[in-house]
């Protein structure tokens, strides 16, 4: 899980749901 170390700052929008960048959401999908 090292590739998930990082200075990206996961945020809560207003439904309390995580917002996830982009280059995690590729490796994800």
């Amino acid at each position: 899980m090292d590739r998930f170390v990082s200075t990206y700052t996961m945020r809560l929008d207003a439904k309390g749901r995580v917002s996830i960048p982009a280059p995690y959401r590729a490796v994800l999908a």
